[in-house]
């Protein structure tokens, strides 16, 4: 055998020997990087479900809210409609109460078209008005009492002004120019009066 044929023998055991080295060096290194893939792959999974999650939980809230929305705007309407329906059954029962005054006032004025008869003119008179303060007290309307009164502008609106000497007051309401009224506690019409002033000695 030749010196050339030994070297070229030699080369080719070590080529042998070193490549079962360089492949086993290789399977740990593939073995990581498919071990990453994996791990990408489970993390991006998670995350897509995540998204899916999220995406179906938002669409629950949404439809959530556009129910609320729209129970809510019922509601506002039903709400509406009862006031509405209470306004009118309570205007309805207001007219029902003063349709007999109406009526009253129409005959005593009847009455009088030909005889001008004064007293049964007033007579007449007397019956409306007794008909319109007995329905004033039912539906819970006072008229205020206000001559002699000490002057309260939370009730009374001031239009003229005297001096007097015996009055119980300084500022005394000693004229009626025009009734106020009340319901309950609240004021419907302020009392126009004519007041009066002690007269300074």
């Amino acid at each position: 055998m030749s010196e050339q044929a030994g070297q070229n023998n030699e080369e080719l055991n070590e080529e042998v020997n070193e490549k079962p080295e360089e492949k086993g060096a290789e399977q740990p290194v593939k073995a990581h990087h498919e071990h990453r893939a994996e791990h990408e792959h489970a993390e991006i999974k998670a995350l897509k479900d995540e998204v899916e999650r999220l995406k179906q939980e938002n669409a629950g809230l949404d439809d959530s809210y556009r129910r609320k929305v729209a129970d809510f705007d019922n509601y506002r309407k039903r709400m509406i409609k009862q006031m509405e329906d209470t306004a009118a059954e309570s205007t309805r029962k207001f007219l029902i109460e003063l349709l007999p005054i109406i009526d009253n006032f129409g005959r005593a004025l009847k009455s009088t078209e030909k005889s001008r008869d004064f007293d049964q003119l007033y007579n007449g008179l007397c019956v409306t008005n007794k008909g319109i303060l007995h329905f004033f007290d039912h539906i819970g309307v006072k008229p205020m009492d206000s001559l002699g009164k000490e002057f309260d502008p939370n009730f009374h609106e001031a239009v003229l002004m005297e001096e007097k000497e015996d009055i119980p007051f300084d500022k005394t309401v000693v004229e009626e120019l025009e009734k106020g009224y009340l319901l309950g506690d609240s004021v419907i019409r302020h009392s126009k009066v004519k007041v009066a002033k002690k007269k300074q000695s």
